[in-house]
């Protein structure tokens, strides 16, 4: 039986006013992604950097199949399918449990109108069972210049095929939950969206059940000799999951179709490896076992032990102060994702004590990233609150764009407003987890009646 729980009741517990404004940061981070809108064949593509509408690569495509729009990844212009799956799934997640928090323009809230273009490029990027993109660009061949290579767009050897199935699993539940959401809006688009959700999944279903490492993921990127996106852990060994992904498909797949085939709760209900790392775009376990615990269809653990994870890593002193720091790159957006699985165990707990003390994480940590907690406090979104970041590493205009978290500290809490990537780089995985988190505080100010689980 699915868990039907007014979150408004619990999160009553907390209410407070707070003078920071969440509203503008909110609607900041948001926009950030019309900043990263790439081409359209059929024209604008409505970019919000001036003068930069139509984002250039109208022309992507594969054997004549259309690979326009999607965002671009970071401050160049390659679309990489591991963090923008993991990217669609994490906003999606924000304002499926939180949708009173999300500002509404034209009758449709305006996280759904940046993130379906991202879901109409990923409906394109599932061409059919055999053929799924994972990558638009060449990494090491377009990084090498600070210009735009390829304008009119990319095609051949610039398009990389997913060989395996974790990629693919994850755009599966991007659609899938997608289709769910995005139905009272325009059930047509609801109906493209779960059908190649379920090519999606079928086509990780089989190469999974091939068998072999080359068959659960693919083949990633390398530049200089290294992976893209695949890191090593500590014993050397590349940090690769698959069934934190599988999980996250078939309970979306399972919610989307009202359980249609029995395999979708079969693999809902798997049990998910929790790695000694934040989710992010290598792990989505989180976010798959808190939909899982809301279905009903298992625990949360994958999501309470990453949590208790975070906990051993929160710093005493120092400018990580009672922040959460596992690496010297991308300590804000780590900082942003914490906050985000700090607020889905919070409606996971039934404990007072330990909602209490998570509900203090998710503050001090979205007020750590905003500006307005540490030492120094110092805002890491690119045009709010006087923010000192504004020589980013960032293509399109040195300025960045407004809305986007930079890289933050290093790993001894030195930050520079610098242009390198290792401090003023954005990225969309960047604004992910921080877009749900302070979706949660708005919420507790202002639950609304729509606010359960």
């Amino acid at each position: 039986m699915k868990k039907l729980i007014l979150l408004a009741l619990a999160l009553s517990l907390v209410s407070q006013v707070w003078a920071q404004n969440y509203n503008q940061l909110h609607d900041m981070l948001i926009k950030f992604y019309c900043y990263q809108r790439a081409g359209l064949a059929s024209g604008s593509a409505g970019n919000c950097n001036p003068g930069y509408a139509n984002a250039w690569h109208g022309g992507d495509n594969y054997n004549g199949n259309k690979l326009d729009g999607g965002w671009y990844d970071a401050g160049d212009y390659i679309k990489f399918g591991m963090p923008l799956g993991y990217t669609v799934y994490c906003l999606l997640k924000g304002y499926d449990v939180f949708p009173s928090a999300y500002t509404v323009s034209n009758g449709i809230p305006n996280i759904l109108t940046e993130v379906k273009f991202a879901t109409d490029y990923l409906t394109k990027a599932v061409i059919n069972d055999n053929t799924i993109v994972l990558d638009v660009g060449q990494a090491a061949d377009e990084h090498e210049t600070w210009g735009v290579k390829y304008e009119s767009g990319r095609s051949g050897n610039q398009i990389l095929l997913c060989s395996g199935a974790d990629i693919p699993a994850t755009y599966a539940a991007c659609l899938a939950l997608m289709s769910t959401l995005y139905r009272k809006f325009d059930k047509s688009y609801a109906d493209l969206c779960l059908a190649k959700a379920k090519v999606a999944f079928e086509f990780a279903r089989k190469k999974i059940e091939a068998g072999g490492d080359n068959n659960l993921y693919c083949s990633a990127q390398q530049k200089h000799g290294k992976y893209l996106y695949y890191y090593p852990d500590v014993e050397g060994k590349l940090q690769r999951q698959i069934n934190d992904k599988m999980v996250a498909a078939g309970v979306e797949l399972y919610r989307a179709t009202n359980d249609e085939n029995p395999i979708y709760k079969t693999w809902a209900k798997k049990s998910i490896t929790s790695p000694y790392s934040i989710m992010g775009y290598a792990y989505i376990g989180p976010l798959a076992a808190f939909e899982v615990w809301r279905q009903g269809l298992g625990g949360s653990s994958a999501l309470t032990s990453n949590v208790s994870f975070i906990e051993t890593k929160i710093q005493t002193t120092g400018v990580f102060k009672d922040i959460f720091k596992n690496s010297g790159w991308g300590t804000a957006r780590e900082a942003g994702s914490a906050a985000f699985e700090y607020a889905l165990a919070y409606i996971v707990s039934n404990s007072d004590d330990t909602r209490a003390l998570y509900s203090k994480r998710i503050k001090n940590h979205v007020d750590w990233v905003a500006g307005y907690f540490g030492d120094p406090k110092r805002s890491y979104v690119i045009g709010f609150n006087n923010s000192p970041a504004n020589y980013i590493h960032y293509r399109t205009t040195r300025s960045g764009p407004q809305g986007g978290l930079v890289s933050g500290p290093d790993d001894n809490g030195n930050w520079s407003n610098d242009g390198t990537p290792e401090h003023c780089e954005v990225a969309i995985d960047y604004n992910a987890g921080i877009t749900g988190a302070v979706a949660f505080l708005k919420a507790i100010n202002d639950p609304g009646t729509d606010v359960k689980v």
